[in-house]
């Protein structure tokens, strides 16, 4: 992942004048590359310790945590640290004196701050943000925008793999989607560390969240993007959109092409439903299709599935209009 040196002089990337004062090597002696962005060099040596070092800076920096880059760099080597989220269970570290004054001058500060960190709630997309893994770190925001925990997000995102990925980051042309197939690639690699920063940290709950699945293309709207971002600023709601059908979808936004899979499957999860709902007593087949006022969805929908104008004028009769 990332962009040689090589590549940046031979198509021009970066201005030549300031290339000259880029070296070719980390501190460690491996390689350097340079981010898709190109605003950052990243070392090729995924053990790299002063690559390590420049995450738990940003961590510290991030969360206003009192440890300087000395302090730091003893510490990771003292306790082995291999994840800045791991910054946040040092006062384990204190209890049991393998951390003192002696390593961490502000200690009593930064114990505190942490203890103030972790009963605050944080929004899933900034908790990973947190990690401050390359380029994982500057799309958090889009690839997790909605979700409650990981395990509900890696289940679109190891479902839909890139096509999910495209759709969260905007990418609408092929021909730019190797940024997807690497964000996809640290995703599983860092999942685990991931996983273990979430569970540090007090998750805010979306209360009401709008699962989207769109099915063919937008009659009103450049692209789908253009979309989920009328819904949210109409509705005021949490737009959660996914690339797949499933038990937890709300609404299938279906134009045009109605031989589409997910048509097919949405079909078939309101008919089980149905059929499920009838079987233990709960709903009767001349119920089926009716509207209320309880909700947006008619009885025995679990999926409510129409083109986007039916689907705007339900939700517009049911929330109330912010924009």
């Amino acid at each position: 992942m990332g962009i040689t040196l090589k590549d940046v002089k031979e198509y021009n990337l970066i201005d030549k004048d300031k290339i000259k004062f880029i070296g070719t090597a980390c501190k460690c002696g491996s390689d350097i590359v340079f981010s898709d962005s190109l605003r950052s060099l990243i070392c090729t040596n995924r053990n790299c310790e002063y690559s390590k070092l420049h995450r738990f800076k940003l961590f510290c920096k991030e969360l206003n945590l009192s440890i300087s880059d000395n302090e730091l760099l003893n510490i990771i080597k003292t306790l082995n640290l291999i994840s800045p989220y791991q910054l946040l269970i040092i006062d384990t570290a204190v209890k049991s004196n393998m951390i003192t004054n002696k390593d961490i001058k502000d200690l009593d500060s930064v114990i505190e701050k942490i203890a103030k960190i972790k009963k605050a709630t944080y929004k899933l997309s900034y908790v990973v943000k947190l990690s401050f893994i390359h380029s994982l770190s500057d799309v958090a925001e889009k690839v997790f925008y909605g979700y409650n925990s990981l395990d509900e997000a890696y289940s679109d995102i190891e479902s839909g793999r890139v096509a999910f990925l495209n759709e969260r980051l905007g990418i609408y042309n092929t021909n730019n989607a190797t940024l997807s197939v690497d964000i996809f690639k640290l995703l599983l690699d860092n999942k685990d560390e991931l996983i273990f920063g979430e569970s540090l940290f007090n998750i805010e709950t979306n209360t009401e969240s709008l699962r989207i699945v769109i099915g063919g293309k937008s009659t009103r709207f450049i692209n789908n993007d253009d979309l989920v971002n009328f819904l949210r600023a109409r509705y005021k709601k949490n737009i959660v959109l996914s690339n797949r059908v499933c038990e937890h979808t709300d609404i299938l936004i279906q134009n045009f092409n109605t031989s589409d899979n997910k048509l097919k499957i949405a079909k078939v999860i309101n008919n089980n439903y149905v059929a499920k709902c009838i079987n233990n007593g709960i709903m009767q087949l001349d119920d089926v299709g009716k509207q209320t006022k309880s909700s947006y969805k008619p009885i025995g929908s679990k999926i409510l599935i129409g083109t986007e104008s039916e689907i705007i004028d339900k939700l517009d009769k049911f929330y109330e209009i912010q924009g």
